[in-house]
């Protein structure tokens, strides 16, 4: 079974992490995204020095249940952990569990630093189409494109497009509509597998 998760900012790097921690052997994991920010985002890979988290660090673990994994990541004193630390540190800690969870995982991992421009069902399989021209066939998909993706393309919260369990697709034709599908929440909700997901 292939896995692959278009967006590679935080949500899609968390999502891959962890299931690179659970997914067993016979699980291909593929995350794709756009080289800047890779496994950063946005908010965390492009952010200027000065640009600092509006949480203490004792508080931004990646997942809701190790919510000091952040401040421990960076060997912080008790006095450090209250700091509002700058977003690129943020950013490469990020990386750094993205990083550490593929080489350890039992799943294939691969990273595919490129902009993913259209996901076409193909039987029961998904081809996913890159800017360089480039496709392959996944099994599964998730959308991780990350909030400017959703407004800019009309999907999301007040912007149309079309919900499937919670998650939003940028057009009421995108592939999985009406299928069971994989959801992944960020780290303030907590996030599950669904049943049947491989």
């Amino acid at each position: 079974m292939r896995i692959t998760i278009i967006g590679a900012g935080f949500a899609g790097s968390v999502l891959a992490t962890e299931l690179a921690r659970i997914a067993p052997t016979g699980v291909d994991l593929c995350l794709v995204g756009n080289a800047d920010g890779f496994g950063r985002g946005v908010a965390y890979g492009e952010a200027r020095p000065e640009h600092l988290l509006n949480v203490r660090a004792r508080e931004m673990g990646a997942t809701a249940d190790q919510p000091a994994e952040f401040a421990r990541w960076l060997n912080l004193t008790r006095r450090a952990e209250d700091s509002f630390l700058p977003r690129l540190v943020y950013g490469e800690y990020l990386y750094s569990r993205l990083q550490s969870a593929a080489q350890v995982s039992l799943a294939g991992f691969s990273q595919v630093q490129q902009e993913a421009v259209a996901v076409e069902r193909e039987g029961d399989a998904f081809r996913v189409l890159l800017a360089d021209g480039a496709d392959f066939l996944t099994d599964r998909v998730v959308l991780a494109g990350g909030a400017a993706a959703a407004a800019g393309a009309g999907g999301g919260p007040g912007g149309g497009g079309a919900s499937a369990r919670g998650c939003w697709w940028t057009r009421p034709t995108s592939p999985g509509r009406g299928r069971r599908t994989c959801a992944a929440r960020t780290r303030w909700r907590g996030y599950r597998r669904r049943p049947g997901c491989w």
